[in-house]
């Protein structure tokens, strides 16, 4: 038994689902939470990249590749808000992080 219990509490320290936007909003407060979250991680991998260019000369081109991927979603999620705006409707959002050791 002890060791069953343990095991479940290693398995929870391991993993993990986190609501990290979870709710209506307005087109407005939608445009801000949305463009916020996607800058910051737009901004990680550019800090980054600039990071290893500076300190090792390296040049990553995955990493320019991601932060092309994320500014191309960024927009086609502003579009959708602005749909929304436009019909005078809400915007639900749902965000889920999810944290695994591996």
């Amino acid at each position: 038994m002890i060791n069953e219990t343990a095991e479940i509490k290693i398995t929870d320290l391991e993993n993990g689902n986190f609501h990290l936007v979870k709710g209506e909003y307005t087109p407005e407060e939608a445009a801000e939470i949305v463009s916020d979250l996607f800058s910051k991680k737009i901004n990680f991998h550019n800090l980054k990249h600039f990071s290893q260019q500076i300190r090792f000369g390296l040049n990553d081109d995955s990493v320019s590749k991601r932060v092309q991927e994320l500014t191309d979603a960024k927009t086609k999620a502003i579009e959708i808000i602005e749909n929304a705006k436009a019909s005078d409707r809400k915007v639900k959002i749902h965000s889920t992080i999810y944290i695994e050791i591996l």
